[in-house]
């Protein structure tokens, strides 16, 4: 009932992401680092749930990726007159 998901087209670290999604999207997921630094580029996502929470929680980390595209790098844009937010991505 677990999946190792590959974050890594993302452009955010395995921690970044978790941390994330969490604080942000409400989902919990598990940093790949977590079990050793092969697992940069991957989250844990856990099944052991109702098909419409795993649907939900699918649905909202999907829905803040799609609201997140400009820091979805490696690295992020400098934008001028702007601070990097808790991610290191630069806004407004």
């Amino acid at each position: 009932f677990y999946a190792f998901a590959n974050i890594s087209q993302t452009g955010y670290s395995a921690a970044k992401l978790q941390n994330a999604w969490l604080n942000e999207a409400g989902v919990a997921t598990i940093a790949g680092t977590s079990f050793g630094a092969a697992g940069e580029g991957f989250v844990r996502l856990s099944f052991a749930n109702s098909d419409e929470n795993i649907r939900s929680a699918l649905d909202r980390m999907d829905t803040w990726l799609a609201g997140n595209p400009s820091c979805g790098r490696a690295t992020p844009a400098v934008v001028p007159g702007s601070a990097p937010d808790a991610l290191g991505c630069c806004q407004r």
